[in-house]
């Protein structure tokens, strides 16, 4: 009785009759049930199946029957986890292989195998464990070797890597080793060195390899092409390089996830979600690409609505993320850092803080980076507790790192204070990202010694940590991906955070956030997860305005022009009531803004003011981009000069106040909405203002007195010139270095 229905069984399983064939074994357990073959021939039907955790709870109860015959239960248990591998089941493959090799130690097929499933978990040290155990089995087995190497590189161990690469076995003479190739493109792109990959790529045999299928994956390559020249900004050709790739493996995610991305820069967002919804109907439940649609944040919200929209869609997701799996590397899994949200005017805290905790436990760094602490409202103790593992004052270790040493709005900030704080620090390192040389890098190496890290967040990490710092300060998180990634390792004992990107970053392992108490309301700690550490300075290095002080001759015209001088992506929709409301009440008012130097921006711009204005949107102009001089040449040729809500000028007005031109401001809620108020307030305590209320009335409180304040003002020359006298007697502070770099100078080593 027992061989007829296990032949049976076993006949259903060949002709892929799998319910039928779990149906028999099931039957036979309840006639048999001390039989440990029958749960295995369950487990196995299961499994074919795609259930994957009935199968694993049936091998459970076959392990136990058949407890004395270990070997026997190791081989279902490798069965199960072939089969989950193959149904890319990735954590059932895991405890499956796992299992079996705890039964069978000795077996050389398995660790292979669990290196697979660790690795497509996004667990690289423990992958490349298992990838080394399998190498004396296969010392020739190309695929192990390049799957150790890519564990290495996602590791941040590129040295090591560089190593392996160097032992491979060595192909025959005159037989290019694909794998070898492509272990090298990817060596490369992990040292930044993109133009030698795309090379590399381009190796006849490499491509007609992968074409047929090698590598396991027939995307990988061309995936790999598009992700060098999209870092290359070599749009158009990275477009063509995921098309391609999806073309040959149409159930990639992979290449479906970097094209939808590909898309988003260039802001179009709802093809970016129709493109990840036809995948997903044609390969089913795909949560990567779910989390990229639900965690996007256009650039330029259509109206206040869509913004409300956006923050719940993503709450949403980010409540029931509990069941997801390891959805790969964060920034595949989010794209870009949430540097959008800080414009959409709302306290952010909670919201950051659930997409951090998302990204530590749902992308690769789960397991790896700091973990949220038990308790965040004990965090000024925790960087007390911190503060006193530093090093003494005169030996202390600091480092100060961004991608943006280079001509960019950070450095205006942040560039002559580093130039006159490094020197008076004895240990002081400045740490960027591989870039083209230019001035301000080579300023900064005459005064500190210039740390390029790899242009990885994995190996950048291990290079810092290498470095062994007592504090590392961040200057603009937010802004690019390769510091938010790497801001949530702990890569020195205590790591602080300037506002080059004036937002919380919700971030476990940021410590502190630094940034002028002027600009701060009242209460303000409430706003961050770091420790927030106001101080009396400016923190900043700003240099003054180019332009010419005397004012040149005005444009003839008619009328009166606002100008708001700030990013369109700063704009938030309720200036476009604001806006409305100025022109109707001003006749022959016309508004100004700069286009944006993203074309799509500015589209999306004049797209929402033409369905907000209506026919008053003809009497908005934009200007084109333009030089320093240039720019402060439009601003003084207009009658006013209008500040964003929500997020007000920061570079923006320092050259307006700079060069003795006034700009209204309406005080938000946040630092980030009141900077420019915040310079006022700076201005005024100065001993030659004229009191401490002397900008009081550029500064508005709300909608509704920033609409009567604008209209009063431009239709007030004489106010304006006056208020233009002011800022010409005292602006010259704002540019006053020495107590910022004092500032930071005390804070960084009384800590």
């Amino acid at each position: 009785m027992i061989r007829q229905i296990s032949t049976a069984c076993n006949d259903l399983l060949r002709t892929g009759r799998n319910d039928e064939a779990a149906a028999l074994a099931e039957n036979a357990m309840a006639s048999f049930p001390a039989e440990p073959l029958w749960p295995m021939l369950a487990a196995r039907a299961h499994a074919a199946a795609g259930r994957h955790d009935t199968a694993s709870a049936l091998a459970q109860t076959a392990s136990r029957q058949a407890a004395d015959t270990p070997a026997v239960t190791a081989g279902l248990w490798y069965a199960l986890g072939l089969a989950a591998l193959a149904d890319r089941a990735w954590s059932q493959a895991e405890r499956a292989l796992a299992e079996a090799a705890r039964l069978d130690p000795d077996n050389p097929d398995i660790p292979q195998h669990l290196a697979a499933a660790l690795q497509s978990l996004h667990r690289p040290d423990e992958a490349a464990a298992w990838y080394r155990k399998a190498l004396p089995a296969a010392p020739g087995d190309m695929l192990i070797h390049f799957n150790l190497l890519l564990c290495l590189l996602a590791d941040g161990k590129t040295e090591e890597a560089e190593n392996l690469l160097r032992t491979w076995p060595e192909p025959s003479p005159g037989t290019p080793c694909s794998e070898h190739i492509l272990a090298r493109a990817c060596l490369l792109e992990a040292k930044g060195r993109r133009e030698e990959a795309l090379v590399l790529l381009e190796t006849p045999e490499l491509v007609s390899y992968a074409e047929n299928g090698g590598f396991g994956d027939p995307a990988r390559v061309l995936t790999l092409r598009g992700r060098l020249l999209y870092a290359s900004e070599r749009f158009a050709e990275a477009r063509a390089a995921y098309e391609a790739a999806l073309r040959v493996a149409p159930d990639s995610p992979d290449a479906a996830n970097a094209l939808g991305s590909l898309l988003l820069r260039e802001g179009r967002d709802r093809e970016a979600a129709a493109l990840w919804d036809t995948f997903i109907r044609s390969n089913g439940s795909t949560p990567l690409l779910e989390a990229r649609k639900a965690l996007m944040i256009p650039s330029v919200p259509a109206s206040a609505a869509e913004i409300e929209e956006i923050r719940r869609r993503m709450k949403e997701f980010l409540r029931n993320a509990d069941a997801l799996p390891i959805l790969g590397h964060p920034l595949a899994v989010l794209g870009v850092p949430p540097f959008s949200l800080a414009f959409h005017g709302e306290d952010d805290k909670t919201l950051l803080r659930a997409l951090a905790d998302f990204m530590l436990r749902h992308t690769a760094l789960a397991g790896r980076a700091e973990p949220a602490a038990a308790d965040p409202a004990r965090k000024a103790d925790d960087v007390r507790r911190r503060a006193a593992s530093l090093r003494p004052p005169s030996q202390r270790r600091i480092g100060f790192i961004s991608a943006h040493f280079g001509n960019h709005t950070v450095m205006s900030y942040f560039f002559r204070l580093l130039e006159g704080l490094c020197p008076r620090l004895s240990h002081c390192r400045i740490l960027e990202f591989p870039q083209q040389d230019n001035p301000y890098r080579r300023a900064l190496a005459d005064r500190a010694p210039l740390i390029t890290l790899p242009g990885n967040p994995e190996a950048a990490r291990a290079a810092v940590a290498a470095l062994d710092l007592d504090i590392l300060v961040y200057l603009d998180l937010g802004m690019d991906p390769l510091t938010w990634v790497l801001a949530f390792f702990r890569s020195a004992r205590l790591q602080c955070a300037l506002y080059g990107h004036p937002m919380t970053t919700g971030i476990p392992a940021l410590d502190v956030f630094l940034t002028p108490a002027c600009m701060e309301p009242e209460g303000a700690a409430a706003f961050y997860s770091e420790d927030l550490r106001t101080l009396p300075c400016l923190l900043s290095g700003f240099t003054p305005p180019s332009a010419p002080a005397a004012p040149g001759p005005r444009e003839k015209r008619r009328g009166r022009v606002y100008l708001c001088a700030q990013s369109l992506f700063k704009v938030h929709p309720v200036m476009d009531a604001i806006v409305g409301s100025v022109l109707r009440e001003d006749a022959e008012a016309e508004l100004r803004f700069f286009v944006s130097a993203r074309e799509h921006e500015t589209r999306f711009f004049q797209e929402r003011l033409q369905r907000s204005l209506g026919a008053a949107a003809a009497r908005v102009r934009l200007l084109p981009q333009c030089s320093e001089a240039a720019f402060i040449t439009a601003l003084r040729d207009a009658d006013l000069v209008l500040d964003t809500p929500h997020f007000s000028g920061g570079s923006t007005s320092y050259k307006a106040l700079g060069a003795g031109v006034p700009v209204l401001t309406l005080e938000g809620a946040f630092m980030r909405g009141r900077q420019t108020a915040g310079l006022y307030r700076f201005l005024a305590a100065s001993a030659s203002s004229p009191g401490p209320d002397c900008f009081d009335g550029l500064i508005a409180g709300s909608p509704a007195e920033y609409c009567a304040k604008a209209l009063e003002l431009a239709h007030s020359p004489d106010r304006c010139r006056e208020f233009s006298r002011i800022l010409s007697a005292v602006g010259s502070r704002l540019f006053e270095r020495e107590d910022s770099v004092a500032g930071l100078e005390s804070f960084l080593l009384s800590q």
